[in-house]
């Protein structure tokens, strides 16, 4: 079989994925396509706009045959991280042959070019990175000033970005499966999930999916992360170890404290703590680590660990799923209570279980909901 990977967080799911996913299912003639698809938390740091299961339903009635949560911890995570987790993911099922990607601009030789170098040079990278970033820049902005040491490439754009992850994690792995690049559409700029996530909060805005998705939206609470403001500052508050958080930075814990006297819901306490060395997007992550207590002794102890953990999936995946039980190294997660594994593989999923109760909690479902069955549709 030939089977396509996409890695996607579906927050909601729209126009753009869809043409992105029929495109991408065209061009590479497969078979089947698997999806790695973040769980109730996303990469920009934030809760999902819908709950995991109800995402990965939408994107089946797209044409997905298959979707896999991808980790919390991986997901939650910087690019570079996100990306690893989901590549390597893909990589480890032993049946993907080809990988689709979003861009805004870049050719896949731009990005190939450019992750060689990240991977080449990364010692003196590492350094120059340590440099920009010692004077107050952002990460991306201290990493495009590392690059550009050597290179000309210029790549700024966050899809763009992300996409470069994805294909130096490929280079790291040594492999060769075929890429797929395909250009984000006029649509999906006009009717993007950032847009639809605006629009959820201030009006009318079901009218910017596809129909298939609105069964899976009716009478479903939709959550946006100042639902978990008075949570975060509780944690923030009470906390004798904000250091240890994952993100952490000397001083910056200092600064948190002290905007959580006096912030009035999530996105002032952004504005008061963001600068040009901290973007709103790491620290939004940073802020829901703190929630769960993440540390970065959690991290990197668990980096490299990885499952499988079907959330939906239609005949296609099933098939798919047994010759991924023949040859995949991963457990693969189908009977949560009769789940074993190594003591890494059970502490990375008891992240997925703990993170999602609160998040079941304020979408008014069942605190078990973890515990169902993947969705067969």
């Amino acid at each position: 079989m030939k089977i396509l990977g996409i890695v996607a967080e579906y927050n909601p799911f729209h126009f753009g994925h869809l043409y992105h996913l029929e495109v991408s299912r065209a061009q590479s003639m497969a078979d089947g396509v698997i999806a790695v698809m973040s769980g109730n938390f996303v990469q920009r740091g934030e809760c999902a706009l819908f709950d995991k299961f109800s995402r990965a339903a939408m994107a089946l009635k797209a044409g997905v045959d298959l979707v896999v949560e991808l980790p919390f911890l991986y997901a939650s995570s910087s690019a570079e991280y996100f990306a690893a987790g989901a590549i390597d993911l893909l990589l480890d099922t032993r049946i993907v042959t080809s990988i689709s990607f979003g861009t805004e601009s870049s050719e896949v030789s731009t990005l190939k070019k450019v992750a060689d170098i990240l991977v080449e040079k990364r010692a003196a990278l590492d350094h120059l990175f340590r440099i920009y970033s010692k004077e107050g820049f952002s990460y991306p902005i201290a990493q495009q000033k590392a690059l550009s040491h050597f290179t000309t490439e210029v790549i700024r754009n966050p899809n763009d970005l992300l996409a470069l992850q994805y294909v130096k994690r490929l280079r790291e792995r040594n492999t060769s499966l075929e890429l797929i690049r395909i250009p984000r559409s006029g649509q999906s700029h006009h009717q993007s999930a950032g847009y639809i996530r605006r629009a959820a909060k201030t009006g009318e805005w079901k009218h910017l999916l596809p129909d298939f998705c609105l069964p899976y939206v009716e009478g479903k609470t939709a959550l946006f992360p100042d639902d978990f403001f008075e949570e975060i500052l509780f944690a923030i508050l009470t906390s004798r170890d904000l250091k240890k958080v994952n993100g952490m930075e000397e001083g910056l814990e200092n600064l948190l404290k002290e905007n959580a006297k006096t912030a009035r819901d999530f996105e002032e306490l952004l504005e008061m703590t963001k600068s040009k060395r901290y973007t709103r997007t790491r620290l939004s992550r940073l802020l829901f680590h703190q929630l769960f207590h993440v540390y970065k002794s959690d991290v990197e102890s668990l980096l490299g660990t990885g499952y499988i953990r079907p959330l939906a999936f239609n005949e296609t995946g099933q098939e798919m799923l047994r010759h991924m039980k023949e040859r995949s190294p991963l457990p693969i997660i189908s009977n949560i209570p009769r789940f074993r594994g190594t003591k890494k593989e059970e502490s990375l999923f008891s992240w997925d279980l703990l993170t999602s109760r609160l998040y079941y909690r304020k979408a008014q479902l069942p605190a078990d909901t973890d515990f169902s069955p993947p969705l067969l549709l």
